[in-house]
């Protein structure tokens, strides 16, 4: 598949564990790669694009031409202590990245 072809990927978690991983990965294979970041993670990816999984501010946009939308986002129990729940890491931001998804008519979502 030549570059031009490749499909635009828009990942979410892209500062997590799996996300560093995937990001450089996808780039070298030639891939056009979105990072979407929280704000507090802004600057820690190249390329990353701000926006605010609660609200959904930012999702839709980023979201624009994007062969694919991939979901890396999950957190861990020690997070738990300070507030984080699977409820709202995970299922949470799943939720509003597949409604921005929809909504911008990525056809693939993983």
């Amino acid at each position: 598949m030549t570059a031009a072809l490749r499909p635009r990927l828009v990942v979410a978690g892209s500062t997590g564990a799996t996300g560093q991983v995937l990001v450089p990965l996808a780039r070298r294979l030639g891939f056009p790669v979105v990072p979407l970041v929280r704000a507090k993670s802004s600057g820690r990816v190249d390329g990353g694009v701000t926006v605010d999984f609660e609200t959904g501010a930012g999702l839709v946009e980023a979201m624009g031409g994007a062969g694919a939308v991939l979901q890396c986002i999950g957190t861990m129990r020690h997070r738990f202590s300070s507030g984080d729940t699977y409820e709202k890491s995970d299922i949470g931001t799943t939720r509003a990245l597949v409604e921005a998804a929809k909504r911008a008519g990525a056809p693939h979502f993983i």
